[in-house]
C-alpha cells in the first residue's frame, strides 16, 4: 500500500515538472569530510551521486566526470532519476521551464554530458563536522575536529576549493557542522581577499549559540563581500527549541538572534534565513514560527523534511518522521499544515500535504 502511495506521488512528482529542467548540476560543488563531491544536496537525491574526491583529484578532474555527466542528463531528459521528493525546488514545481532558458542556457542543457568548460558558481563547503550541539536530528555528541585533521581539511580547501572561488558567485558553508567551531573553515574565510573576491557572496550557516560581537569581530575578513546568514532555529518555544537543538539555551539564542537583527536592519548582512527542518516534535510550532521569524527582522522561513542520517535507529527515524503515513500522528500532522500559508514561509516539502 505504501509502496504504491510512493509510486502515485512520483508520477504526480514528474508531470508537475514536465518540461523543466534543474541547473544546480551545471553549478554547484558539494564537498564533504572524506573529501567526496556531489552537484546537490545528497540527501535529496539516490542512487550512485559522488562525483569525485578533493583529495585525490583536481576541481575539473571532478567536475567533467562521467557520473557528473549522468546526473547533468537525468535533470535535463525529465526523468530526474537521481532525484526525491524531498527536493523543495521539484516538490514545489519551482525549476525553470525549458522554453524559457536563454539560447546559451539551452545549448548547455541540450548537451549535458559535454564537459563543462566554465568552473562551478556554486560551492558548497559540507567537510567538517565540528559543532557545539549535539542535536539529535544530526548527532549523539558534540565533536570538534582535532588539529591534525582540521590542517588536513584546510590544505584541501586551500588546493581544490580557493582556486575556484575567484569565479565563484556563492560561497555556502557548513553544511554538516557548525562554521564559527571549525578551524578549518574560519581559516579559510581568513584568507578571502576583499578584492579578490569582491564578487563572491558568503552563506553562512549557524546555529547562532556563539554569534555575538566577539563572533563578528571574527568575520571581519568577510565584512566587505555579501554576507546571509541562515540559522537553524527548529523550535518557536523554549522547550522545543532545546529538546531539538540539544545544548543551546534559549535565552542566549534569542539574546544573539536580536544581535543578528540588528546586523540586518543596519545591512551589515544582506539576508537573514530562518531554517526549521519539520519533524513529530515540532510540527505543531509551525503557525508560530512565521512571527518569531519577523520579531528578528528575518527575511524567511525555509522548510525542510528531516532527513535518516547515519547515527538514526529505524525506531528513532520512524518515531521522528512525521512525513511518514505510518506515523501515528501522521493525520494530525496533516490536519495541522492543511491549508497553511503565512508569506513569510517557504512550504518546500509540505506543498504535497497543504
Amino acid at each position: 500500500m505504501h509502496v504504491a502511495d510512493d509510486e502515485e506521488r512520483r508520477k504526480v512528482l514528474l508531470e508537475k515538472n514536465k518540461g523543466r529542467v534543474c541547473p544546480t548540476p551545471f553549478l554547484r560543488f558539494d564537498v564533504w569530510r572524506d573529501g567526496r563531491v556531489a552537484v546537490c544536496c545528497t540527501d535529496w537525491m539516490q542512487g550512485d551521486v559522488i562525483i569525485g574526491n578533493v583529495f585525490e583529484q583536481g576541481w575539473n578532474e571532478i567536475w567533467n566526470s562521467e557520473t557528473a555527466k549522468r546526473i547533468r542528463k537525468s535533470v535535463t531528459d525529465g526523468s530526474f532519476s537521481h532525484c526525491t521528493e524531498k527536493c523543495p525546488w521539484l516538490a514545489d514545481a519551482r525549476l525553470p521551464l525549458r522554453e524559457g532558458l536563454s539560447e546559451e542556457e539551452r545549448a548547455i542543457a541540450d548537451n549535458p554530458e559535454a564537459d563543462l568548460k566554465h568552473p562551478p558558481e556554486f560551492i558548497k563547503l559540507v567537510n567538517d563536522d565540528s559543532c557545539n550541539l549535539s542535536c539529535p536530528s544530526c548527532r549523539h555528541e558534540v565533536f570538534v575536529e582535532n588539529n591534525s585533521n582540521s590542517e588536513e581539511i584546510f590544505e584541501a580547501n586551500m588546493q581544490v576549493v580557493y582556486p575556484m572561488l575567484k569565479n565563484a558567485k556563492v560561497l555556502d558553508i557548513l553544511g554538516n557542522g557548525e562554521a564559527l567551531a571549525s578551524k578549518a573553515t574560519m581559516k579559510l574565510l581568513n584568507t578571502l581577499d576583499a578584492r579578490t573576491h569582491r564578487n563572491l557572496t558568503i552563506d553562512l550557516l549557524t546555529n547562532a549559540t556563539h554569534f555575538n560581537a566577539n563572533a563578528w569581530e571574527r568575520l571581519k575578513n568577510v565584512h566587505p563581500l555579501n554576507l546571509r546568514l541562515n540559522i537553524s532555529a527548529d523550535g518557536a518555544t523554549k522547550e522545543t527549541y532545546e529538546k531539538l537543538r540539544r545544548g543551546g539555551k534559549w535565552e542566549a539564542f534569542n539574546a544573539n538572534l536580536e544581535f543578528i537583527g540588528n546586523l540586518r536592519r543596519e545591512n551589515k548582512i544582506s539576508l537573514l534565513t530562518i531554517n526549521f527542518t519539520v519533524q513529530a516534535d515540532n510540527y505543531r510550532e509551525l503557525p508560530l514560527i512565521g512571527d518569531f521569524a519577523r520579531r528578528y527582522n528575518a527575511d524567511r522561513v525555509l522548510l525542510f523534511r528531516l532527513m535518516r542520517w547515519p547515527h538514526m535507529s529505524d525506531e528513532y527515524f520512524a518515531h521522528v518522521d512525521i512525513f511518514s503515513s505510518s506515523h501515528p500522528l501522521h493525520q494530525d500532522f496533516l490536519t495541522t499544515v492543511k491549508g497553511f500559508s503565512d508569506p513569510m514561509v517557504e512550504i518546500g516539502p509540505l506543498s504535497m500535504f497543504v
